[in-house]
């Protein structure tokens, strides 16, 4: 039995297999980055998804967790700034069925595409989604399972179902001052 083991262990095979498996968990869906629009270093799961990855524009030192999707469309782009995180099975749609009842069938229905954008220092939270059209905000922090189907402001936190502002950041200036002021 140690010399079957000790076998396995010698074999190059199994060293080139072990490592991209290594490699993969800890880095990317290595296969999507290089089709990107652009990509600027951070880090990307390797359980999340693109579509339309040639549509997808990622800042300096995006985090995107596990679970994650980010689908682009043919003709809307997803853009992603600096140093924003996106919580784990984080979802951004760029596009949306028809609903029209008069139109015929849902599924028969043109989609509707709109770019997204999320701005640079953005905190996207566990289980977000973020629907085609909307514009997060520089700054702006999204609570973890909202829904966002509206512009989020700069440096607000916005939380619920569908999200509302709910409070924004204060600056270290500002709370320096609140401190120094009780």
């Amino acid at each position: 039995m140690a010399f079957g083991l000790l076998k396995t262990l010698l074999k190059p095979s199994f060293w080139r297999y072990t490592l991209k498996k290594i490699e993969s968990s800890y880095n990317t869906s290595l296969g999507a980055i290089p089709r990107l629009g652009s990509y600027g270093g951070g880090f990307i799961d390797s359980s999340m998804t693109f579509r339309s990855p040639e549509n997808v524009h990622l800042g300096e030192r995006v985090w995107i967790n596990e679970g994650c999707k980010v689908w682009a469309s043919k003709s809307s782009k997803v853009t992603i700034g600096a140093h924003t995180l996106l919580g784990p099975n984080a979802v951004i749609v760029a596009d949306n069925h028809g609903i029209q009842m008069d139109a015929g069938y849902i599924q028969d229905q043109p989609m509707e595409e709109k770019d997204i954008s999320i701005g640079p220092d953005c905190w996207i939270g566990a289980n977000v989604v973020i629907l085609a059209g909307v514009t997060v905000g520089e700054g702006a922090v999204v609570a973890a399972s909202a829904v966002v189907n509206k512009d989020v402001p700069p440096y607000s936190i916005v939380g619920g179902v569908p999200a509302k502002v709910i409070s924004h950041r204060k600056s270290v200036e500002k709370n320096v001052l609140l401190h120094r002021a009780r």
